[in-house]
């Protein structure tokens, strides 16, 4: 947990920064158009191809009228509960609270996980506070006049700044420079964007500027990313390209290995709806590929998902139950 305020910084801010992504807003609306109440999923392990018609309760999810999953309970396969997470919104629907209770040893919940996330009146993030279980810890965010980001801030219980992130800009380039502990500098990032705000260019380097990694992006005409190359102190490690169905969804991913060979890392099948109904993966090209096959109501409510894992010969099925209002 201590490491989630760079995890969070690593994987951008472009929408994170109003506090929900496009998905997650899309998702929203449509189960709050389903009317969706709450969501049980079940497993049902197989032993061979026999499925065991006896199955257990693994997560139960509650949702409000607006689509928002207000608390999810996790369930052990003896009936337990492992974990329990709850959610508080705003008038605009943006997250505000986030808690996670759990205890791996016990039947007793303990909170080990909160957040708690405030916005101004524009809807755009200010200031969030955390407990990670063991120490709170507390997280600001400043704007230019343009609404761009200019500065992070990581400061302690003791109010003491542990880690700044300053935002420099020019023309499609932004410069990020890591001090930690304020002013020691750590690191520094540059992110370059095209004419169309695609990022396709990530470097980062260490506090004497050598380059420890970089990332390049090629997108197509239509915007989708298309091939994802990662360079380590400037050799090139893997890349990943991307191919597209007809409708713009991501229908196969081939890794490309240093070694110049290639296999196919994942592949999609959709509905007329959009939602996936098979997925096909593997790690690398000598192993089978897992895979899961999902059904789905017209109104895109997963019914069922058949899910076969190749390195463990594991096969389950989950199915879901749902309540409406």
């Amino acid at each position: 947990m201590k490491n989630i305020f760079l995890i969070t910084l690593f994987l951008g801010f472009s929408f994170s920064l109003l506090g929900q992504t496009i998905d997650e807003e899309k998702e929203r609306q449509r189960i709050a158009e389903s009317g969706i109440k709450s969501v049980t999923q079940w497993t049902h392990r197989f032993t061979g191809d026999k499925l065991n018609p006896t199955g257990y309760k693994t997560s139960v999810t509650l949702y409000d009228k607006k689509g928002n999953a207000f608390e999810v309970q996790n369930y052990r396969s003896n009936g337990s509960i492992s974990s329990r997470l709850l959610y508080k919104y705003n008038e605009s629907n943006q997250r505000i609270e986030y808690s996670m209770y759990q205890n791996p040893d016990g039947p007793n919940l303990i909170l080990n996980y909160k957040q708690t996330i405030y916005y101004d009146k524009g809807g755009v993030k200010t200031q969030e506070t955390i407990f990670d279980g063991a120490a709170g810890y507390r997280i600001t965010y400043e704007y230019y006049p343009d609404g761009k980001l200019k500065e992070i801030v990581k400061l302690d219980r003791n109010n003491k700044v542990d880690e700044r992130w300053v935002y420099v800009y020019k023309d499609n380039i932004h410069e990020i420079s890591v001090f930690k502990p304020d002013k020691v500098l750590s690191s520094r990032m540059i992110k370059q964007n095209d004419a169309n705000g695609n990022l396709i260019s990530d470097i980062r380097l260490d506090n004497k500027g050598n380059e420890l990694t970089k990332v390049v992006q090629e997108f197509d005409a239509k915007d989708n990313l298309t091939l994802k190359s990662e360079y380590f102190s400037k050799k090139l490690g893997n890349s990943i390209e991307y191919k597209y169905n007809n409708e713009g969804r991501i229908s196969e991913v081939i890794k490309h290995l240093p070694d110049g060979t290639k296999f196919t890392q994942s592949q999609y099948e959709y509905d007329k709806n959009g939602s996936i109904i098979e997925e096909r993966w593997s790690e690398n090209k000598a192993q089978e590929f897992s895979r899961k096959q999902s059904t789905f109501t017209e109104k895109g409510n997963v019914i069922e998902t058949d899910s076969y894992f190749a390195p463990y010969r594991y096969r389950v099925l989950y199915k879901y139950t749902y309540e409406f209002y």
